[in-house]
């Protein structure tokens, strides 16, 4: 069962990562990343989603199934797949400007390693991609997943 979250976004992106380590990530070269989810190299408790306005109220759904679902959900696009880590079991997602993160939304997991795809909908419908409420949509799924 999937919960939905409210995260302020900004810079068109929103951070997700461990509780206790993602917030200590150096992401000053995320974005060089070539992947669709962008990560830092060697920092695998952080990833960055993509989203289509530069910030405000982005609504994330947020799931943690036992394997990779096996078919495509449907009236979801994919945005990629990801790794993260996650020693804390908890989950924190948050706007890079931010300033104090335990203010993050929090989400919490049985800690360990996992693997995900990102989806997206109603990323079309953007009319203004200033707006601070959109009818974009978001959803992580996870699942336990290899040492990266």
């Amino acid at each position: 069962m999937a919960i939905e979250l409210v995260v302020k976004a900004d810079h068109f992106q929103v951070l997700v990562g461990d509780g206790e380590d993602g917030p200590r990530v150096d992401t000053s070269e995320l974005w060089e990343s070539p992947r669709s989810i962008p990560a830092v190299s060697g920092a695998p408790e952080l990833i960055a989603l993509p989203v289509v306005r530069f910030g405000g109220e982005v609504r994330i759904e947020m799931e943690v199934v036992v394997r990779p679902p096996e078919e495509s959900m449907p009236d979801w696009e994919s945005i990629g797949r990801f790794d993260l880590h996650v020693p804390s079991g908890e989950i924190r997602l948050w706007g890079p400007e931010l300033e104090d993160t335990a203010q993050a939304v929090r989400f919490r997991v049985p800690s360990g390693f996992y693997a995900g795809e990102a989806f997206s909908k109603g990323t079309d419908q953007v009319e203004d991609e200033q707006a601070i409420v959109g009818p974009d949509r978001y959803r992580l799924v996870l699942w336990p997943g290899a040492r990266p």
